[in-house]
């Protein structure tokens, strides 16, 4: 999308909520484009247009007051942005990695009788290094260089997905990436029985 669309978008919104219903000033719609530059163009709309919904909630509660501004839209563009990074659907899926990974994640039993969660070292892996706390943690190929592990379950696909997919939902992400659950848990989460 050009730079004179994006600015059609701006103006319509700035006039719309316009105390005075006037064309809002050439620099005004500069300023604007300017700070939202990193807004995508087909997301534009929508994040102005969601933007001016949650400003008209926050002002009937008397928690905002005025007109939205750039940093409004921004707010509401990170935080569906985030969304969508953090989408676990579109993590990519390698049908020929060694490890049998599920999306760029594999499950190791460790000497100490806990399962260790960490991303593979196949390409689907490297997809989760972009999060700070997967990209923190050793990745497959590290993992097994300091000895003592092996993949749980080889070949147990099923198992190490579901084991995957339920932890996060009991724990929440980062935690669910920071910690280790020992094995006889993590069986009774498979279960279902915590």
């Amino acid at each position: 999308m050009d730079n004179t669309r994006r600015a059609q978008i701006i103006r319509a919104h700035l006039e719309a909520t316009s105390r005075t219903g006037g064309a809002p000033r050439p620099e005004r719609i500069g300023v604007w484009l300017h700070e939202l530059r990193d807004v995508p163009g087909a997301m534009l709309d929508a994040c102005i247009s969601q933007s001016r919904e949650e400003h008209a909630g926050r002002a009937e509660n008397g928690k905002a007051w005025g007109a939205i501004t750039p940093d409004d839209v921004k707010r509401c563009w990170r935080r569906i942005s985030k969304k969508d990074r953090q989408s676990v659907a579109e993590a990519p899926e390698n049908r020929h990695c060694p490890l049998r990974c599920d999306r760029g994640r594999v499950l190791f039993d460790g000497p100490d009788q806990y399962e260790v969660c960490v991303r593979c070292s196949c390409p689907a892996g490297d997809w989760w290094a972009q999060f700070p706390t997967w990209g923190a943690m050793p990745n497959a190929d590290d993992l097994q260089a300091r000895g003592g592990v092996r993949p749980a379950g080889a070949g147990d696909h099923a198992r190490n997905t579901q084991a995957l997919d339920r932890r996060p939902c009991r724990c929440g992400g980062a935690q669910a990436g920071d910690q280790r659950v020992p094995r006889e848990a993590g069986a009774a989460a498979r279960a279902g029985l915590i």
